[in-house]
């Protein structure tokens, strides 16, 4: 079956419909975040998939045919609910269904969020409701919410079938762990980002314990992300691995750029040399672009000369960045960056003339609309 690549931004063209739809504490067909995922779910388990199978059935979502599945799961411990036997079975469904029209003799092209794939002896956080009479059914259809989890729990956790006395920060820190563990695991490198997102979101600054340890990880990814989420909680940490890995050729541009930002919001002055070099003398542009965000983050007068350096750049939008850090730094503010891309030539002309000392600083406000 041939798929296209999975774009968590076509949420919204598949769903609109499905999204007014919803109503009283239903949740939304939507790819939900992880308090919506808590929230909406009578049963938050972690479990093992014994096995796994398709019913024949189907289920209609929107223009969309769903096949329904049956999954079979030994339970490990529950974090929101109650049961009364530790194996469960449960309905889940997978895309395209029966004479589903997107499905052709050759297959289809999905672009949208993750897709639920159950895999039989796999360890996952499940997400379930109440289904009536038959048991229990995914708590939506047809979206990746189940998370893959480490194939056996932490050895602190409270492993047990009843969270009805179960406190809300223990829960968070047992979920936490699990997150944890999975990322230690390398159970699935594509939910390192969520996992340690979602640590963040439960434990708040409690989070730093379990995302730390993994700045000395092997795997520059791990290195990468963990030194990435700490610096989002405003923690320096990681500093000395963002720098290592915006200054390593050798690693993707995307992890280097985002590197290079990440610097930025932790202003630390020391980082300026780093970014200043970057920010005009890497080969990848989305590095240059990535170490500009740094320096607009930073907005130190110190680095004007690089930004003046930049307005050469052959890429237009790390030009019209750099145009837009010198006013920021300048004036404090910054106008629409439409306004600098409408008179790029212009603006960058003035600025090189502020800068030889020839003329004053662009005044953007020449630019506004009467």
């Amino acid at each position: 079956m041939r798929r296209g690549p999975v774009i968590t931004l076509g949420l919204a063209v598949l769903f609109v419909s499905g999204l007014c739809a919803s109503a009283g504490d239903d949740p939304p067909l939507a790819y939900l975040n992880l308090d919506q995922r808590l929230n909406y779910s009578d049963l938050v388990c972690s479990a093992t998939i014994i096995d796994t199978w398709r019913t024949g059935g189907k289920l209609a979502v929107d223009s969309s045919v769903t096949a329904e599945n049956l999954a079979r799961a030994d339970v490990q411990s529950v974090f929101k609910g109650k049961l009364t036997s530790a194996t469960i079975t449960f309905r889940w469904f997978s895309w395209p269904g029966p004479m589903d029209p997107i499905a052709g003799p050759s297959g289809y092209v999905y672009a949208g969020p993750p897709l639920a794939d159950l895999r039989n002896e796999r360890r996952y956080l499940l997400f379930l409701r109440s289904d009536g009479s038959t048991g229990w059914s995914v708590t939506v259809p047809m979206y990746q919410l189940e998370v893959p989890l480490a194939a056996s729990a932490p050895a602190n956790l409270r492993l047990g079938l009843d969270a009805s006395g179960l406190a809300i920060a223990q829960r968070n820190r047992e979920l936490a762990e699990e997150f944890a563990a999975a990322v230690q695991s390398q159970v699935d490198l594509a939910h390192v980002y969520n996992n340690f997102s979602w640590i963040a979101e439960l434990l708040g600054k409690g989070a730093t314990p379990l995302i730390q340890p993994f700045l000395e990880s092997a795997t520059p990814l791990l290195r990468y992300f963990a030194a990435d989420r700490l610096a989002q909680m405003n923690d320096a940490a990681g500093e000395n691995v963002l720098l290592a890995i915006l200054n390593d050729q050798s690693q993707e541009s995307w992890m280097r750029a985002n590197a290079a930002w990440d610097v930025g919001k932790l202003h630390s002055a020391r980082v300026l040399p780093d970014l200043a070099k970057v920010a005009t003398d890497d080969p990848e542009a989305a590095v240059r672009e990535g170490a500009l965000r740094g320096l607009a983050e930073l907005a130190d007068p110190s680095s004007e000369a690089v930004l003046v350096r930049a307005l050469d750049d052959r890429v237009e939008e790390n030009r019209v960045s750099a145009a837009a850090i010198l006013e920021k730094i300048i004036y404090g503010n910054n106008y629409s960056v439409d306004i600098v891309k409408a008179h790029e030539e212009e603006i960058i002309a003035a600025w090189k003339a502020w800068w030889d000392g020839s003329a004053g600083a662009p005044d953007y406000t020449s630019y506004l609309p009467p």
